[in-house]
């Protein structure tokens, strides 16, 4: 079971501002409070003859005599869990925080002895995912069921979790009469097993988060899973590369970079001066450079093509542009240390994962 500080800094990632003990959570949220909508409807199941609730469409409404008012009337839903046996007990639609935490104990005490609230919230989901083998869970909340199933599976993952499963995704707006609906289809945790922070080949840290987004500095590329037996993803990068690359004096190689922090270094196959010829680059690839102001890989089964103009004022100075999205194709190692692979143009593609994901 991990420790306590190291369950609330992974849930400050996914619940800003929220409150999260390893006893006890806190996390709400606010929904936005429409006008109320005279009813002469009954009482929903379950509730008081006169009162405000949300319909399935977030609309709220009023009855009984509450009717032509908009005072709100809050709904609360809360999560237990056995730390040993990792069963939970819930509850929903219920009309205050206390009711609804004691609820879900007495809920999960029918399994178990040692249950604990770890998470309420106040007209907003709330969920929890739980990993058997090594009794590690997470739990979050969030405005929506799907979302709330996902936070809590991140922050399992997250800590160690080696067969992490949502278990429930109650939410404050199910009607108390019946059961909450069962949480929504989510990847698997071998899908999320890449979740984590790396640091890359070239020096820069990448986070990858369970929403498909690989974050370095600027850029947020997306992620997927390929191949689960092999452990290989796809991580697209959502600029073409652009490159500025200098001529030596000599004329015979060329070096520089992209935005991305990759480094280039090339020399010259065919050609006299300037950048029009082909070159040897990076040790990989041949590329030939069009006096046309286009440029492209000699190879047919890669796509690496693109536009190059002289930079004005810097003699032997030019800019490369990509005309495709660089895509990185790795493989996660079995114990999840490091990813290795190439990007579509064969260049070697690597990242050791790290405990924490330092400011590039």
């Amino acid at each position: 079971m991990p420790a306590p500080t190291s369950r609330r800094t992974a849930a400050r990632l996914l619940c800003t501002a929220a409150v999260l003990a390893f006893a006890a959570a806190t996390c709400t949220v606010a929904i936005p409070r429409a006008s109320a909508q005279i009813t002469n409807e009954s009482p929903p199941p379950g509730y008081p003859p006169s009162g405000c609730d949300y319909d399935q469409r977030g609309n709220y409404y009023c009855w009984g005599n509450r009717a032509g008012t908009n005072t709100p009337v809050d709904r609360y839903t809360a999560i237990a869990l056995s730390p040993t046996t990792m069963v939970s007990g819930t509850s929903h639609g219920q009309t205050s925080q206390s009711i609804a935490e004691q609820l879900a104990l007495t809920n999960c005490r029918t399994r178990a002895s040692d249950c604990k609230v770890v998470m309420w919230g106040v007209n907003s989901c709330v969920g929890v995912a739980v990993s058997l083998p090594d009794r590690t869970w997470g739990a979050s909340w969030s405005a929506n069921r799907a979302t709330a199933g996902a936070n809590a599976l991140a922050i399992c993952v997250q800590d160690k979790g080696k067969s992490c499963a949502v278990q429930a995704t109650p939410c404050a707006s199910d009607n108390p009469s019946l059961p909450a609906p069962p949480p929504p289809l989510l990847p698997g945790p071998g899908d999320l097993a890449i979740v984590g922070c790396y640091q890359w080949f070239n020096g820069a840290s990448v986070a990858v988060e369970p929403n498909h987004a690989a974050v370095a500095g600027p850029f947020t590329a997306t992620w997927q899973l390929v191949n689960a037996a092999q452990r290989l993803y796809t991580i697209t990068w959502p600029q073409p590369v652009i490159s500025r690359e200098t001529i030596s004096p000599d004329q015979r190689s060329l070096s520089g970079g992209s935005q991305y922090g990759g480094v280039d270094a090339a020399t010259r196959l065919t050609g006299t001066s300037g950048l029009v010829g082909t070159w040897n680059w990076d040790g990989v690839l041949t590329v030939t450079v069009n006096a046309n102001g286009t440029y492209s890989v000699a190879s047919s089964s890669l796509k690496w093509h693109g536009t190059w103009q002289a930079v004005a004022g810097s003699p032997g100075a030019y800019v490369l542009t990509g005309s495709d999205l660089p895509t990185d194709r790795v493989a996660l190692a079995a114990d999840g240390s490091r990813l290795a692979g190439a990007d579509q143009y064969g260049i070697a593609i690597s990242g050791t994962r790290t405990d924490s994901c330092a400011a590039n």
